[in-house]
Formats: structure tokens, C-alpha cells, sequence
């Protein structure tokens, strides 16, 4: 007898208690919580490990360095005093690494600065001689204390053709300066201020005269200077020369504004007010700063300044020799000693030459032949080596190769003793390779646990011969069709095989096949005349037919090929041809229940009445229309 219930426990169920409640509060709270616990301890741990948060950060930081490079120059900005204190910090720990980095850039630049200082310095002394101690020199400084001028302003003025003071590049839109260049003192105090004149002047013009919009100032001229302004896309070029400028000048102008559109044509496009990023250009504007004089008729005696610049030349030119020399000696050796197989125990100068004394592995690349490549005269070093054996991976791996003469299909790894082969190969360089280990004496131990020896794995018949040509195999002569299709498929799963060839090898299988085929085609079977009755005589015939014909399915089948049997009714061409048609089918039906009924599938045939259409033999004797009152056979493909 079950207990029943007090009425309040049925209505109000059984009382929980408090920790029954907390413990179903904690379960709700986790199911609804957990996925934004792990959420939060995944953050948590990217906070609480760098390299988490490191590892995040270098995924993007690359495309987030070029989207801020695209946008302005602060990246530029926040990476160059990194940059100059990574360049400071490499200087104090290892000042070669630096002295490498430039030095083909200084051997250059010290000759042109070497060339540029004796130029000048011939072309003041040449102006000094003929200025100062001559007739029209002195003329030329009473003119200079007449009018209060300096004594090379003088000069300039009876000698200058043309000079190009300042070259202005100047924003098209704006009318801003985006930069400009001068020669001398500053002529210009402010260029704003002469853009803005130029682009006045233009819109005067323009409004003044009834120019078009598109039409552009292109010359002005105040006292004895000109300005010669270059119309570009987006900005022009405003050049003030002194004196007559040739007008090829105009060419070299235009060639400088396309050159600026070509390399800042993004700048331009993107200006603002900011001409900061134009500083790139500068070379190209100081590049149109040109000057030319005239040329004095007179002969004049260059004989003193050729001397004395002939004499400099030839002392720099020495010292600059010795410390060339001095720094490809020094470069050479460095490189020597790093070469792997070159040991130098010493190094002498005797007799105006160096003597390099050392140990060089026969593999290590000739030194006598880097000396070229260096700048150094072979002739003014001479080696003296001791023969050795380098244990360098290169070398090793080098000396095997040439010992063990491996095909492609194989790969030797060497270390520390061990001599390992991997691939495959046939088994007569395996025994080579076997008795080879056993002689070098720093192979300790030889395994080829890992070459595939290829007759085994294939076990080609007699009648086959496989050879290995690089990484291909190839295989000639003949075998079955089994064995050729099971060696297509096993032998590109061979190590180090990448092709297999057989082109050459023969399918003994479809071979005879083809002589069935032959031989079923040759078959005549004779009916008796007007009757699809078969000739007495000819059931031995039929039986070796039969045979031949089972043998002739199964190999197709072996083959993978569908083939099926015509067998084609003849009649002789008496009779007429309605009626020989009949008959003809009739002697193909007759024989292949016949075939049927020698237990032969049905589906392998198929009846063709030829009639008297297609006879076996030309109708000219009684033997004649014997044989064309038969049956013959055509093994047909079948391609659906």
C-alpha cells in the first residue's frame, strides 16, 4: 500500500533547499555563461602573455604599415630616429659592417669630389691670372671703384653670356611655391610672393587681352632679366636668367617639368599646401641652374696651372691608390680566411710581393682566380698550399658523389659517419656502392635499408630489360599484358622514379591476339549448293574454330578490349539476287547456331547476308563458286 501525499505537499511540491537552489542557480549561470567565460579568458590570456598578443600584432602589421604609409608620412617620421640609433648602435658595436656597406659608393664619390676640387680650383687660378694681371683686369676694377660695385660682379658682367639665377616650381591650381633653387645670395626673399606676382600677371593677361583659359605666360622681361616659364599638367616652372639664354634652354626646362610629373605625379595630384614632400625634386631644379661665358679669343698660357693641377693629381691619385689597394688587400683576405677548405697559417710581403701560406681543400674554389674579381695584380701574390681533406658538408657530400656515382633515382645523405642511400636503383650498383663504403675510411656506417632494388620489386621476365635514364625507367623487349599494365601502375610509386617508358616493349598477349584475329579472318566454311547446309568433311574444322574463337574472346577480355564476330553468308552469283541475299543470310544464321550450340555465347555474333555481293574468290571455275558458297569472319570493335 502506498503512502499518500498531505494536501499542501501535493499542491506546493516537496521544499528545496537552499543549497539545492544555489547548486541549480550555478548550472543555469555556466550553461548561459560559458561560451562568454572562454571568450573572456581567451582576452585574459592575450593580455596576460605578450606573445600572444605579439603574435596577433604581426599579422597585420605589415599591411597596416603600408595603409599608414599611403595616407601621410608619420610612420616615416616615428621610424627615423629609431632609424638613426639602430644606424649609431651598429656603428659602435661593428664600424666595418658600415665601412663595407659604403665603401663602393666612396671610391666614386671621392673621385668626382677629387676631379670637381682640382677643376675649380684650375678654372679660379686660370681667372685670377687673366683678370687680375692683365690690361682689361685693371680696366675692369677702375670700373668696379667707379661704380662701387664688386670687382666680381665686374667680371661677371663682361664675361657672362647667360646664368640662371632661380628656378621656381610652382603649384598650377594654387599658385603655391612647391620648391625653388638659386645661385648665390638670396635674391628672393620671399618666392610666395613671386608665385603670387606670376600667377597675377597671368590672370591680368588673360582678363586684359582676351586670352583663353588654356593659354599660359610663357616670357617676361625685366631690366636684363628674363623669366622663361614651362607649362606642366599641374604645376610650371618659372626660370629667371640673366643675360640671353640659347633656345635649347626651353628644351632643358620642358625636360625638367615632364621628369617632375613623372616621379610626383601622385604628390601633385594629392597637394594640399604641404610642399615639404617636393624636397625630392630639388636635384632635378639645380639641375637647370646653368651658366654659360664668353670665351676669350686671346691665347693664353695654361702651362703653369696644368703643371701645379698635375702635381696635386698625381699626389692624391697616389694616396688614393694606396688606400684602395690597402682596402682590396684587406677585403680579399677577410673573404679568403671565410672560405670554407682554406686554411692561411701566415701572410709575408717579400720583395714587392705577398706570400700567402696555408692549408687548401682540392674542392675549395682558386684563390689565384678571386684576385682578378678583387682588383688585385696575380702577378704581385703568390700561394704556397698544403694539400688536405676539409670535413665541410659541401665538400663531403661532393666527394661522395664523385666516389659512389649515384643515378638520379637515388639520394645519399651524409653525417657524422653515416652514409645513408634512399630511392631506387638496380642491384648491381647497390653491390658496388657496398663494397665502396667499406674502403672510404670516414664512412663508418653504410645503409641501404632504403633503396628499393628495382628488379626485385618488379620481377620483369627474361624477355624484359629495364635501364635507368636519369630519373626515368625504361623497359623494352616483351612481356605479358598483366605484367606490362602491373608495372605502369608500380612503377611511378618507386622512390626517385618520376617517369616510366615502355614504348618499346612488346604486349606478347595482344601480339596473339592480333594472329587470332589473323587467322579468324582467313576461316572458309562451304555449304552445299541452293542449301544452308554446311559441306561433309568439315567438323574438325569447325571444332579447332571454335577453340580459336574462345581463345580469341578470352584474350580480348584479358585485354580489356569488346569485340564481337561477323559472320558473313556468301552465295555464287547464280540465281538472283533477291534470292541469293536469302540465302546467304541463311548459311550465317545456320552457322552461328551451330557456334551456339558448341556452348559459344550468342551475344559474340552477328549475321551479315553478303549474297553474291561480296564473293570470296572471282567466279571463273566450278572451285571458284564452290568457295563463294560459304560463310567467312570479321572481328569487329565494338565502341559503344
Amino acid at each position: 500500500m502506498s503512502e499518500s501525499s498531505s494536501p499542501d505537499e501535493s499542491t506546493n511540491g516537496s521544499p528545496e533547499t537552499p543549497a539545492a537552489t544555489d547548486a541549480s542557480l550555478e548550472k543555469l549561470r555556466d550553461l548561459l555563461l560559458r561560451p562568454f567565460r572562454k571568450q573572456l579568458q581567451q582576452l585574459q590570456d592575450r593580455l596576460d602573455q605578450p606573445e600572444l598578443h605579439a603574435r596577433d600584432v604581426s599579422r597585420i602589421l605589415p599591411e597596416a604599415i603600408a595603409h599608414r604609409s599611403a595616407q601621410d608620412r608619420k610612420i616615416e617620421l616615428a621610424l627615423e630616429p629609431l632609424t638613426a640609433k639602430a644606424i649609431r648602435s651598429s656603428i659602435k658595436r661593428d664600424r666595418q659592417v658600415l665601412v663595407d656597406a659604403l665603401f663602393p659608393v666612396m671610391g666614386p664619390a671621392i673621385r668626382k669630389a677629387i676631379a670637381a676640387a682640382i677643376q675649380g680650383m684650375i678654372q679660379n687660378f686660370n681667372q685670377a691670372l687673366e683678370h687680375s694681371f692683365s690690361i682689361q683686369g685693371f680696366k675692369w676694377r677702375i670700373e668696379a671703384l667707379r661704380t662701387r660695385k664688386p670687382f666680381a660682379e665686374i667680371v661677371l658682367l663682361h664675361t657672362l653670356v647667360y646664368q640662371v639665377k632661380q628656378v621656381f616650381l610652382i603649384h598650377r591650381e594654387s599658385g603655391l611655391v612647391l620648391h625653388h633653387v638659386e645661385v648665390g645670395s638670396h635674391e628672393t626673399r620671399d618666392p610666395d610672393l613671386v608665385s603670387g606676382m606670376l600667377t597675377a600677371i597671368r590672370d591680368f593677361v588673360q582678363d586684359s587681352f582676351g586670352a583663353e583659359k588654356g593659354d599660359a605666360l610663357e616670357t617676361m622681361r625685366v631690366g636684363d632679366r628674363n623669366v622663361w616659364i614651362e607649362h606642366g599638367e599641374r604645376a610650371f616652372l618659372a626660370a629667371v636668367i640673366r643675360g640671353n639664354p640659347p633656345i635649347d634652354f626651353r628644351q632643358q626646362l620642358r625636360d625638367a617639368i615632364d621628369e617632375i610629373h613623372f616621379k610626383e605625379s601622385r604628390t601633385l595630384a594629392s597637394f594640399g599646401g604641404d610642399a615639404s614632400p617636393f624636397e625630392s625634386v630639388r636635384h632635378i631644379l639645380a639641375g637647370c641652374l646653368k651658366a654659360q661665358f664668353k670665351k676669350d679669343k686671346r691665347k693664353r698660357s695654361y702651362l703653369l696651372p696644368i703643371l701645379a693641377g698635375a702635381v696635386i693629381l698625381a699626389l692624391l691619385f697616389g694616396m688614393f691608390s694606396i688606400y684602395r689597394d690597402h682596402r682590396q688587400w684587406s677585403i680579399f683576405m677577410d673573404g679568403l680566411r671565410e672560405t670554407p677548405g682554406i686554411l692561411i697559417s701566415r701572410v709575408e710581403k717579400q720583395s714587392g710581393r705577398q706570400h700567402v701560406f696555408g692549408l687548401r681543400d682540392p674542392l675549395a674554389p682558386d684563390p689565384k682566380a678571386q684576385l682578378s674579381e678583387a682588383g688585385l695584380d696575380p702577378a704581385k701574390v703568390v700561394f704556397h698550399w698544403e694539400k688536405y681533406h676539409s670535413q665541410h658538408p659541401a665538400y663531403v657530400r661532393q666527394r661522395i658523389q664523385t666516389i659512389f656515382l649515384p643515378p638520379p633515382s637515388v639520394t645519399l645523405e651524409f653525417n657524422d659517419g653515416f652514409l645513408r642511400a634512399t630511392g631506387s636503383t638496380n642491384r648491381h650498383w647497390l653491390e658496388t656502392a657496398a663494397r665502396l663504403a667499406a674502403v672510404v675510411p670516414w664512412i663508418e656506417n653504410f645503409s641501404v635499408d632504403d633503396v628499393t632494388d628495382i628488379h626485385s620489386h618488379l620481377k620483369p621476365p627474361d624477355s624484359v630489360t629495364l635501364e635507368l635514364a636519369g630519373r626515368t625507367l625504361h623497359a623494352s623487349g616483351s612481356a605479358s599484358h598483366d605484367w606490362i599494365e602491373a608495372t605502369r601502375n608500380g612503377a611511378l610509386t618507386l622512390p626517385g622514379i618520376d617517369a616510366y617508358d615502355d614504348k618499346e616493349l612488346v604486349d606478347q598477349d595482344y601480339l596473339e591476339f592480333q594472329r587470332i584475329s589473323a587467322r579468324l579472318k582467313k576461316k572458309v566454311f562451304l555449304f552445299k549448293p541452293g542449301l544452308s547446309e554446311l559441306r561433309a568433311g568439315q567438323q574438325d574444322a569447325i571444332a579447332d574454330h571454335v577453340k580459336e574463337i574462345r581463345k580469341f574472346f578470352s584474350y580480348a577480355e584479358a585485354l580489356g578490349l569488346r569485340y564481337v564476330l561477323a559472320i558473313i553468308g556468301h552465295s555464287d552469283a547464280s540465281g538472283s539476287q533477291t534470292r541469293n541475299l536469302t540465302l546467304s543470310r541463311e548459311r550465317g544464321e545456320a552457322f552461328r547456331d551451330l557456334l551456339i550450340e558448341r556452348k559459344l555465347p550468342k551475344e559474340y555474333f552477328f549475321v551479315i547476308g553478303a549474297g553474291s555481293n561480296e564473293p570470296v574468290r572471282e567466279e571463273i571455275s566450278e572451285s571458284d563458286r564452290i568457295f563463294n558458297r560459304s560463310v567467312t569472319f570479321k572481328p569487329i570493335e565494338r565502341k559503344d
